[in-house]
């Protein structure tokens, strides 16, 4: 549901939201907060992985782990040209506008510097590693999260 909300301010989910209230638009404010109150739901609930949205900077701190995953460029124009069978043109076009919406989302919402390493608990680069190395890896800090916790 909540994919990619952190990276257009209008889209579909607004159109969900806006549905399920009555409405027929709410400013983008608006729209954050209840993006906010969504991940804070399902945060409760525990046992959840949220990908993006601004969440490392909505929920409390010591309530999850938060990563950042990396890659060069030229690695992720691959991943890109694989996964979305487009040039790399293409693909490089589609990441420059998918980090400047992120970056541009998080410093407007939040006033941080998504980019910032010190914000995470784990920055991983998958160009230097592979998906399950750092899949394994992450599995193993959220471990080590939760005995600290306890």
């Amino acid at each position: 549901l909540l994919q990619r909300v952190d990276e257009r301010h209008e889209n579909w989910l607004s159109s969900i939201i806006t549905s399920s209230i009555g409405g027929l638009g709410f400013s983008e404010t608006t729209y954050s907060h209840r993006v906010a109150k969504l991940l804070l739901l399902a945060a409760s609930h525990g046992n959840v992985v949220i990908v993006g949205r601004g969440a490392r900077f909505i929920l409390p701190r010591r309530q999850g782990l938060s990563v950042r995953i990396v890659a060069s460029l030229d690695f992720r124009i691959e991943q890109v040209m694989l996964d979305r069978g487009i040039n790399e043109k293409e693909a490089r076009r589609y990441i420059v506008e998918i980090d400047h919406d992120r970056n541009a989302y998080i410093r407007d919402h939040f006033h941080q510097d998504a980019t910032d390493p010190h914000l995470y608990d784990l920055v991983l680069n998958v160009g230097d590693i592979s998906i399950d190395g750092a899949a394994e890896m992450i599995v193993e800090s959220v471990h080590h999260f939760i005995q600290k916790s306890v």
